[in-house]
Parts: structure tokens; sequence; C-alpha cells
């Protein structure tokens, strides 16, 4: 319910937003995935994660919302940084599943790093999501709104 505040909101489509959201889609459907691999449906997984992504112009598509142009924005990098190693996890995760059984005392191994990945990266978009709406209503102060607030009072 918060993202979709936030996609709604002022700047909803921005890079940073859009990326954040698409992450915790993705997250989403990874999480999901051992449901829908019982089921037999790998392929519309993929098919839909990798649509999402490239209708969204992320990563493996473009990598163009994580581009920083040195602008010192350790906001920015720490979001690249943080979201680079949730897919590296999610992308190690898959081919782990495919390569490796786990062993016979630990049949639900892949299943129970499913959701370590996804109850870490749930966590990192909740805290994200609140912190965007407090700063969107006022309450919070973010290192941009200080800029936005002296160039609206010089004009």
């Amino acid at each position: 319910m918060p993202m979709t505040v936030i996609l709604a909101g002022r700047g909803g489509l921005s890079k940073g937003t859009r990326s954040w959201i698409a992450f915790a889609n993705v997250l989403g459907a990874f999480t999901m995935f051992p449901l829908l691999q019982r089921e037999e449906l790998r392929v519309p997984y993929f098919v839909l994660v990798l649509l999402w992504l490239y209708l969204l112009g992320l990563p493996p598509f473009a990598f163009e919302v994580y581009a920083q142009y040195n602008d010192g924005n350790w906001i920015g990098f720490g979001t690249t940084l943080i979201h680079t190693v949730f897919y590296e996890a999610m992308l190690g995760w898959h081919l782990g599943e495919v390569f490796y059984t786990p062993p016979p005392m630990y049949p639900d191994l892949w299943v129970i790093l499913n959701v370590g990945v996804g109850v870490a990266g749930f966590g990192i978009c909740y805290l994200w999501c609140l912190w965007s709406l407090a700063v969107e209503s006022g309450l919070l102060e973010s290192p941009g709104s200080e800029k936005k607030a002296k160039t609206k009072k010089v004009q």
C-alpha cells in the first residue's frame, strides 16, 4: 500500500522511486517462486519478471536508473549497492537451486534461503517506504529537499 501512494505522488516515476518499486515487485515475485515452481509455473515467472524489468527500464535491459553522474549523492549510491546485492543474491539463488541439490538432512534449504533474502529485502523496502512518505509529507528533510527549499526562497 505505501508503494502505491508513493507511485501516485509527485515524482512517482522518478528514477529512484521507480527502481525501489520495481525492486520490491521483483522481490515479491522471487519469494513466490517456490510456490510457482511447485505448480510448474517457472516459465511465466521468468517471462513476467523480465517483462516488468524491461518495461520500467531496469537491469539487465538498461542501467540508466542507477547512473550516478558523479553528483556526490550517497543515497543514490546506497540504493545502487543494496539493489545490486539483492539482485545478485536472487540470481545466485536461482542458479544454486538449478545446479545444486540440497543435502538430504536439509531438504528445504532453498526455500529457507529464499525466505531469508525476502525478509531482509522487504524490511529494507518497508523502511525506504516510510522514509519516502515522511519526506514527502514534510515531517523529515532529505538532502535534496534543502536545496529545493533554498531555490524556492530565491525565486
